[in-house]
């Protein structure tokens, strides 16, 4: 704001994550913060414009400033640009951070329940976790029914990563249980539109996870329960056993989605931010 006061160019404050309610983020004492609201509230209040990275975000903020744009945080076209031969298993693939927020048991125990009424199911299955996973959560999983299925990658180079995700059958996204979790698009979800591969969301039906994965046609969202993840999962397995893993897949809605079109959204915003200050 000082800048922009001594500069006379336009100011714009990008919230890639929300100031306050991140579940991520420490819990701060109450006089902390109220000093971090009032100074979030000047921020939104003194900007010419404000850019996050979702629906759900944009339509909060316009609370406080009218001048609000959705960037999303887009995929690289180019490093996901080569389609695999479909996967002989049914590998269910997550790939990311996995914490106590994430409660990762949910999608874990409706995959048990599945295989424990199909055999082909059982047999076909494999679950696998790439990236940073709670200490407990391997030898959990490890020592539970489906525990030979289930394979750590630990932490791996980004190229592995996208085999990981371009070479799954479904792609598993955990929505966090936070206060702003409506709002929670990660970046890993955008590298997933980009696998062209099969996503099923646990988090909230009517958050931006949700909402953007059956706009292009990716994926279905179910709530926290495993009952509601276990008919999502059993579909995706009999359309893999089909060959039709993603058959509502639109392209052109995915491209929506890119890093170039995004950075176009940006800056078409940025521009008429400027003209709006001229």
């Amino acid at each position: 704001a000082i800048l922009r006061e001594k500069t006379h160019i336009p100011w714009v404050a990008d919230f890639r994550d929300p100031w306050l309610g991140a579940y991520f983020g420490p819990k701060r004492p109450k006089w902390a913060a109220a000093i971090e609201r009032r100074q979030e509230s000047r921020v939104l209040a003194n900007a010419d414009g404000i850019t996050t990275i979702g629906p759900s975000w944009k339509r909060m903020f316009e609370k406080r400033n009218k001048n609000v744009e959705a960037v999303f945080n887009g995929f690289d076209g180019d490093s996901l640009a080569t389609e695999p031969p479909p996967p002989k298993h049914f590998r269910m693939v997550y790939v990311g951070t996995i914490n106590d927020a994430e409660n990762p048991d949910r999608v874990f125990k409706a995959t048990e329940s599945i295989a424990a009424r199909r055999a082909d199911f059982r047999e076909s299955v494999q679950i696998e976790t790439a990236g940073r996973v709670g200490n407990d959560m391997p030898k959990q999983w490890q020592n539970s029914t489906l525990g030979e299925q289930y394979s750590h990658h630990g932490f791996v180079p980004h190229d592995e990563a996208v085999k990981l995700m371009c070479e799954s059958a479904l792609l598993i996204v955990i929505i966090p249980e936070a206060p702003t979790s409506l709002g929670i698009l990660s970046g890993k979800l955008m590298e997933y539109l980009g696998a062209g591969r099969p996503i099923v969301v646990a988090g909230p039906t009517d958050g931006d996870a949700a909402w953007l994965v059956e706009h292009t046609g990716t994926g279905q969202a179910a709530e926290d329960n495993p009952e509601d993840l276990e008919p999502i999962i059993e579909q995706c397995f009999d359309r893999f056993l089909e060959g039709d893993g993603c058959p509502n897949y639109d392209a052109e809605r995915v491209k929506e989605f890119s890093r170039k079109s995004q950075a176009k959204v940006l800056s078409q915003f940025l521009t008429r931010v400027v003209e709006q200050s001229g």
